[in-house]
């Protein structure tokens, strides 16, 4: 109990959470990141040592989505990757549901990147990516289906979930700082 009464302290106190992957292997999955990092501990060493995590949202009172970096040793962007988890709550622990672990982002600058991976039919749908540059503090989304988002930046990376409409992508960002104005705009080619 103690331990874990530290690694939220510590949470919150950096807003990033950064482990040894393997220190986790085994555990029971009391929490979100619990059951990711028993997924990354059945990985290959590949995926690289440490992990950070992002975000953790909510988007029913069972499910959340898990953001995380790492840098796996074959990567050849400066940023991290990224990567992105459903987890489900099933009886007293977390179970790791569905995952974006390989995929490429399709935009990588000196600002930010850009990830919606194309899950077929897919519940939820997200959009996510890391911010670099420190001006920016919210993101400009605007969806496949014409919805139009604007999320924080949190811990250096924004996400956005939707369950209303599975298997959408987001279709461009913007990079806004804290006055609202634009600092980058990516579109996707081919939405």
């Amino acid at each position: 109990m103690r331990v874990w009464l530290l690694l939220l302290l510590l949470v919150t106190l950096t807003g990033c959470l950064t482990v040894n992957a393997d220190e986790l292997a085994g555990r029971v999955a009391h929490a979100p990141e619990d059951a990711v990092f028993d997924w990354m501990s059945q990985q290959p060493p590949e995926v690289g040592d440490t992990t950070a995590i992002r975000q953790i949202v909510h988007f029913e009172e069972t499910r959340a989505a898990v953001l995380l970096s790492f840098r796996p040793e074959d990567w050849e962007y400066a940023q991290p990757a990224l990567a992105l988890f459903v987890v489900e709550k099933q009886g007293d622990r977390w179970v790791a549901k569905a995952h974006d672990y390989n995929s490429r982002p399709e935009l990588t600058d000196d600002i930010l990147s850009f990830y919606s991976p194309p899950w077929a039919n897919a519940e939820p749908s997200a959009v996510y990516g890391l911010v670099v540059d420190e001006r920016v503090t919210s993101v400009g989304l605007t969806w496949e289906d014409g919805l139009e988002q604007q999320v924080q930046v949190v811990n250096g990376s924004y996400l956005s979930i939707r369950t209303d409409a599975p298997g959408t992508r987001g279709a461009s960002v913007t990079a806004l700082n804290a006055e609202g104005h634009a600092l980058t705009e990516y579109i996707r080619a081919n939405k």
